[in-house]
C-alpha cells in the first residue's frame, strides 16, 4: 500500500524524533513525550488522520509528516529509501512488522482489488467473444496472457501462479480496507493523573493540586506532592477544609 501521494520530505533526525515521540512497534503507537501544544498532554496519542489518503499524520514544527515514515526513521535511524508499504492494505496499521521499505515497483505488487473489478479476482475478466474467463498479468509495464478457461476457478488459479513466479505479495488482490486498524488502548500515561484538579509539574517533578473557588471562579492552589494518592488526599482535604466538599 503505497505512500506516494504526498512529495516525502526529510525528516527530523533520529535524536529529535525520540525526543518528542515514543513508539510502541506492538501497537504501532506513537505517543507525545512533551507538549507541542497547549491542549496536548505528555502521553496523548500523537497524529491525526489525513482524510484524502487515510494516513496517519504528524505536525512537528509546523510540518506535517506521515507517521509511518518517521516510525521507520525512529526505529532504523535512516530516512525511507523508497515508499513505506503497509503489507497488509491497512494504512492505519503502523506496527512495524507491517511496514516495508519498498521501491515503487514493488510496492506496485501488493494493491487491493481495483474497485472496477466485477470478477471478484485480480486479474481476470469475462471475455465475451470466447464465452470464456481470461486471466492476464502485467510485469514492468508489459501485459501477459495466460489463457482463456472454462471457470473461473482454473483462470484464478492461473492468475496466481503467474504472481507467485513474479514475485508478488500475498496479499496483492484482497478486498479494500473499509474499517481502520484499531490498535490495543495504551496504558494511562506516566504523567496523566486521572483526576480532576492533579496536574504534573515537570520543574519541580511532583503532582500540584487546584480546585476553583465556586464564588470568585477563581483557581486555588493547594500544594505539591510527590505521588498521585498524595495529590488525591491533599485536594480533598482541601476542598473540606473550604466547606467545598
Amino acid at each position: 500500500m503505497t505512500d506516494r501521494k504526498r512529495t516525502p520530505l526529510e525528516l527530523p533526525s533520529q535524536e529529535e524524533l525520540l525526543r518528542l515521540l515514543d513508539y510502541n512497534p506492538e501497537t504501532g503507537i506513537l505517543v507525545w513525550k512533551i507538549r507541542p501544544a497547549h491542549r496536548v498532554m505528555i502521553g496523548d496519542i500523537a497524529g491525526s488522520v489525513d482524510s484524502s489518503t487515510r494516513y496517519l499524520q504528524i505536525r512537528i514544527k509546523g510540518v506535517l509528516y506521515y507517521s509511518h515514515r518517521l516510525i521507520w526513521k525512529i526505529v532504523t535511524g535512516k530516512d525511507p529509501v523508497g515508499e513505506i508499504d503497509h503489507e497488509n492494505g491497512n494504512r492505519q496499521d503502523n506496527r512495524f512488522q507491517n511496514l516495508r521499505d519498498a521501491s515503487k515497483h514493488i510496492n506496485s505488487k501488493n494493491k487491493c482489488i481495483p474497485s472496477n473489478n466485477y470478477s471478484g479476482v485480480i486479474g481476470v475478466t469475462w471475455h465475451q467473444q470466447g464465452l470464456k474467463w481470461c486471466a492476464a498479468i502485467t510485469e514492468n509495464r508489459e501485459k501477459e496472457h495466460l489463457g482463456l478457461f472454462d471457470n473461473i476457478e482454473d483462470a484464478a488459479a492461473a492468475r496466481k501462479l503467474a504472481e507467485k513466479a513474479h514475485a508478488f505479495h500475498d496479499n496483492h488482490g484482497r478486498e479494500p480496507q473499509t474499517f481502520a486498524y484499531t490498535p490495543a488502548a495504551p496504558k494511562k500515561a506516566e504523567y496523566q493523573s486521572g483526576a480532576k484538579g492533579i496536574t504534573w509539574r515537570k520543574r519541580e517533578k511532583k503532582w500540584a493540586t487546584r480546585y476553583q473557588d465556586p464564588e470568585t471562579k477563581v483557581k486555588v492552589f493547594a500544594g505539591l506532592h510527590d505521588t498521585v494518592e498524595q495529590a488525591i488526599e491533599a485536594l480533598e482535604a482541601k476542598k473540606r477544609a473550604a466547606g467545598l466538599a
